[in-house]
């Protein structure tokens, strides 16, 4: 924020907010800053990759294998001890 109000860099824009939907009103005034209701990567080219990451994801699992961008391994683990070898391959 101070950097912004300083002008030390030329801009920014902000996609996610501290209290959503709430934005401080130091925000609202500058003229330099962006404010998107966190839309930032509804672009037709930023979704369709999204889906496809999300349904490669979904086919490595269903194979069996640890899905490439997996977070948490844990969910993985149970994921594949309910499928109880019912899994494609």
């Amino acid at each position: 924020m101070r950097t912004l109000q300083k002008g030390l860099i030329a801009g920014a824009g902000l996609d996610v907010f501290e209290a959503k939907p709430n934005v401080r009103q130091e925000f609202l005034r500058l003229e330099h800053l962006m404010l998107t209701p966190h839309i930032g990567s509804a672009s037709r080219q930023t979704r369709s990759l999204m889906g496809r990451v999300a349904a490669k994801g979904l086919l490595s699992a269903f194979a069996g294998d640890e899905p490439e961008n997996m977070v948490n391994g844990q969910i993985f683990e149970k994921f594949l001890s309910r499928a109880g070898g019912q899994i494609c391959r």
